[in-house]
């Protein structure tokens, strides 16, 4: 391995761990979920990234994370990303990594791939409970090849935490919606006893 190969995995290892320490310390969400992008989008190389979850009345899926490489928001949100590609890889609970959408048989008819010019595009399922909830997109509209099964492994990870994230910050809202009912019933139940 070169010295520029183990800087790199050195870092991917840091901001895996930097990324697990903050979970356990924030109660920001939408902060969480843009460090995971941003770290994600600077190892491996990617143009943009989003974190979508999909909505369990509507069964359509809503953008919780979108960021682009310059660590701004990117305002996609559905536009200019192949959503063909994220409901397969839903869908089939499997990662996808393809270096060169254009050309890959699985997609390269898609009207996304070919319309938005999409070039190395990889997607994980974010899992929680062992069900699918969503998905962390990445793509490069300029290169080809930019991706490798390391830049996979970093995704899956990073999707992992934010799976975490996302299912803790439902359970402590649910929490707070039992405690808030609880506090509720108390008082009433106080102002009936005087």
């Amino acid at each position: 391995m070169t010295t520029t190969a183990f800087d790199l995995q050195q870092a991917k290892l840091a901001a895996l761990y930097d990324v697990s320490a903050r979970l356990g310390t924030t109660l920001n969400l939408n902060e969480l979920l843009n460090y995971v992008m941003d770290a994600t989008i600077k190892l491996t190389g990617a143009e943009r990234g989003l974190l979508v979850l999909f909505n369990e009345m509507t069964g359509q899926a809503e953008t919780v994370a979108a960021r682009h490489v310059e660590q701004e928001q990117e305002h996609i949100h559905g536009n200019g990303i192949s959503r063909t590609v994220i409901n397969r890889a839903v869908s089939s609970g499997r990662p996808i990594l393809t270096n060169n959408a254009q050309e890959d048989e699985r997609f390269a008819s898609q009207q996304s791939v070919v319309g938005y010019q999409l070039r190395s595009i990889m997607v994980a399922p974010l899992r929680a409970r062992d069900r699918v909830i969503g998905a962390a997109y990445v793509d490069n509209r300029l290169l080809s090849g930019v991706f490798e099964q390391a830049d996979l492994d970093l995704l899956m990870a990073f999707a992992n935490q934010a799976a975490m994230a996302l299912e803790n910050a439902r359970l402590f809202a649910q929490t707070d919606q039992q405690l808030a009912r609880r506090v509720q019933e108390l008082n009433l139940f106080q102002q009936i006893d005087q």
